[in-house]
């Protein structure tokens, strides 16, 4: 077989791998319809049901049977809160069971007991068009408490479920398969990499075929900023959002908010230049950092792995964290232009460096680590390349306290540092301990489980309580998995040390730059902990809170492989296997996290809900959003939980249904 044959024979099954792992990325949604109001006999209020039952255990107890109506879709989405579980059926109006499920219970603590939530099912499509009734019944013989709301919502089940659903068994076997022949791709295409365009268009490439979902919709933070941009105008780029003032990324938005409008491929398009824009930043601040034993080709296939990796899934499906994106492309190219100054003296170079980290705070909170962040600079270049000049050190250290200074006055101007109720809670649990054990718990899962564990592939899964689904599989971590995890991290990060010393001359040397790297890890995260503390050390594990973390594990990869010559066979043959392992994980993780898609969908269906009810009130010449008072009270659709902090469906009408 000729070399071009072979070429084009492993493209051709490079691209079945890619096309079948883009159908595994493909989420089947049910697409909202329609929704009808019911009324539940014998209960109490008209809205909704509550029920008091004592079941029996062989014969369970009716005790909610709803009003007859018309099935119109055969999927069907019920609201409820309950106590416990309890049995759903539909039937005919002969009483012929249609359909019977074991609804779950949604109250397990007193917080919980407030929310409402769905549960969707589906009856055989030939059922469409048949009058029937629910009836609820008792699961055990427990007594307890079911709330039912009135509503029923109908869905269209969406496209391609048949294509998909087998594709799903096979996942894994996909996954290795894709992560072998792209191991393969990039351990093949170093010549092709020498050139910075071709470069960034494979990052752009690669990034998005691993990460890019359908569907896409405006998601939490955005519907507020969405609306303060019509409401306000350009004025809303000043305000204080959370616990940032972000200015520079604000305008960013504001301008994709004229041009794209409620157009959301737009600015995810955005993103991923963005992101292009940061790991060739990152690029540039690996080869300044180590100019004396730079290697473009192993550098840039290095950087190929970070934009693949899982821990970007957060960065690039979510274009409201574009601000971390700014964020971090300013911190590169500021520390670039600190390391010029430390090695040239240039006062020049200096001013670019900080009026860059300035640009970094003004882009993302978490910028102001950036300037915790100097001091490394200093060390890392004494321990890499042994220099260090303490005057020019001095110098900045001096002038980035300065600017962080300044950074803090503009802070003090805006709402973020003046929240009684956030510093009221601090002071009580401080006294207690409990803040410092979180938070030490917030750096070291954070970095230790978060970054390195899962960066490297050996954890891969992306959802916050993922340690907690190991319980039932690994008995012996089930007091303390995060901790546990995070251990298991810290030893593969040691390991990886230890193996370091047999390819190094200077034992010093690595140990410097495996402490600067985990210095990098946890500074990173050092101003995510100060403010999320209190949600737990699950929120550790956001993904957005990575991506500058992920920093330092390159740093320090890049200086292990960085003057590796595998000559030997056998062990480019081993390098190869792990690589695609490595690849598959990160593959299997991303395929497997549905987050942000079943997210989109909800909201995507919440506005079709809003659009229709809307309809309802115009032409029943209802002017009260909820209806009160009349037969569609409490029949008006509710907003999903992380939609967007106090915003109903009645104000986004006049922005997105005009």
């Amino acid at each position: 077989m000729s070399p071009t044959i072979k070429k084009i024979t492993w493209l051709l099954l490079f691209l079945a791998a890619v096309i079948f792992y883009r159908l595994l990325l493909v989420y089947p949604t049910a697409d909202y319809d329609s929704f009808i109001g019911l009324n539940w006999e014998q209960g109490a209020r008209p809205e909704r049901r509550e029920c008091y039952f004592q079941g029996d255990a062989i014969i369970a107890q009716e005790f909610c049977r709803s009003s007859s109506f018309k099935l119109t879709r055969n999927i069907i989405e019920f609201v409820y809160k309950s106590r416990a579980d309890f049995k759903l059926q539909v039937k005919s109006k002969d009483g012929e069971q249609i359909a019977q499920f074991i609804v779950p219970l949604s109250i397990v603590n007193e917080e919980q007991k407030k929310y409402f939530i769905p549960f969707q099912f589906t009856v055989s499509p030939e059922h469409i068009g048949k009058d029937v009734y629910i009836q609820v019944s008792a699961a055990s013989a427990v007594f307890q408490q079911l709330t039912v709301k009135r509503r029923l919502n109908f869905f269209r089940a969406a496209a391609g479920d048949a294509w998909v659903q087998p594709l799903k068994g096979g996942r894994l076997v996909i996954c290795v398969l894709l992560g072998a022949a792209l191991a393969l791709f990039i351990l093949k295409c170093g010549p092709y990499l020498t050139k910075t365009a071709n470069f960034a268009l494979l990052v752009l490439a690669l990034s998005a075929l691993v990460h890019f979902k359908m569907p896409l919709s405006f998601y939490a933070d955005e519907w507020n900023i969405l609306i303060k941009s019509v409401d306000e105008g350009w004025r809303m780029i000043f305000q204080s959002h959370n616990e940032h003032f972000i200015p520079l990324f604000f305008a960013l938005y504001f301008i994709q908010l004229k041009v794209f409008g409620s157009w959301y491929l737009g600015y995810s398009l955005v993103t991923y230049l963005l992101f292009m824009l940061s790991v060739l930043s990152l690029d540039k601040f690996l080869a300044a950092l180590f100019y004396k034993n730079s290697n473009t080709i192993t550098r840039r296939m290095l950087l190929l792995f970070f934009a693949i990796s899982c821990l970007q899934a957060e960065v690039l499906q979510w274009p409201f964290v574009q601000c971390l994106l700014l964020m971090q492309v300013f911190v590169l190219w500021g520390f670039c232009f600190g390391l010029q100054y430390l090695r040239e003296n240039k006062s020049l170079a200096l001013i670019k460096a900080n009026i860059l980290l300035l640009l970094a705070c003004l882009s993302f909170g978490n910028g102001l680590a950036a300037f915790a962040l100097v001091g490394l600079v200093c060390i890392l270049e004494l321990a890499i390349n042994g220099h260090f000049n303490r005057r020019a050190v001095l110098r900045l250290g001096i002038i980035s306290m300065l600017a962080a200074v300044l950074v803090l006055v503009l802070y003090m101007f805006t709402e973020v540092l003046q929240a009684p109720s956030a510093q009221a809670t601090m002071a009580s649990e401080f006294s207690t301990g409990k803040i410092v054990r979180r938070f030490l718990a917030y750096l070291f899962i954070g970095s230790q489980l978060g970054t390195i564990l899962r960066g490297l592939g050996l954890f891969p899964f992306l959802s916050l309580y993922a340690p907690n689904e190991l319980l039932n599989a690994v008995p012996f971590i089930r007091y303390f998995p995060e901790i546990t995890l995070a251990l298991c991290g810290l030893l593969v990060s040691l390991l990886a040390m230890g193996l370091t010393f047999k390819t190094k001359k200077n034992n010093r040397s690595v140990i410097g730059v495996y402490l600067i790297s985990q210095a990098w890890l946890i500074i990173s995260l050092l101003l995510p902990a100060i403010g999320r503390w209190i949600y737990c050390y699950q929120q550790s594990l956001s993904l957005r809170y990575q991506h500058l973390a992920f920093v330092g594990i390159c740093i320090f990869a890049y200086y292990i492989i960085s003057d590796a010559k595998l000559k030997n066979a056998l062990a480019r043959k081993c390098l190869t296997v792990i690589l695609a392992l490595h690849l598959a994980s990160q593959f299997w993780a991303v395929s497997n996290d549905l987050d942000f898609q079943s997210r989109a969908s909800i909201n995507l269906n919440y506005l079709k809900e809003v659009a229709q009810w809307s309809e309802i009130l115009k032409q029943e010449r209802i002017s009260t959003y909820e209806a009160k008072q009349t037969h569609y009270n409490q029949l008006y659709p509710e907003k999903p939980l992380y939609f967007g902090a106090g915003l109903s469906g009645k104000e986004l009408i006049p922005y997105l249904f005009p």
